[in-house]
């Protein structure tokens, strides 16, 4: 392994591990999730907290802020999916680099 070079290190180990990550990944990511929700967590994240600062800053009537609240709790969830994958993918990740420094 000394005698490879780090980039063919880097892409036989992506070659390796890419099969096994994107189908665990994927469905995670789209499992119960929003057709209108955004895609990255980041813009997920910004809505959510636009959503919260809406609800906390202005006097809602009740059917605007149950529409806030829900639109909220799918973006919670959605937040929590995309992390979860995440959290998966390193795992995978880890777990495959602990098993090539083994070999």
């Amino acid at each position: 392994m000394e005698n490879l070079r780090k980039s063919e290190v880097k892409s036989g180990f992506e070659e390796m591990i890419e099969p096994m990550i994107e189908p665990m990944i994927e469905p995670m990511a789209k499992k119960k999730s929003d057709k209108n929700a955004p895609k990255n967590f980041e813009l997920a994240l910004k809505e959510l907290e636009e959503i919260v600062h809406k609800m906390e800053k202005e006097d809602l009537p009740l059917e605007e802020a149950l529409v806030h609240f829900e639109a909220g709790i799918k973006l919670s969830t959605h937040c929590q999916q995309l992390l979860k994958a995440a959290e998966q993918k390193i795992e995978i990740v880890q777990n495959s680099l602990e098993n090539v420094a083994k070999k």
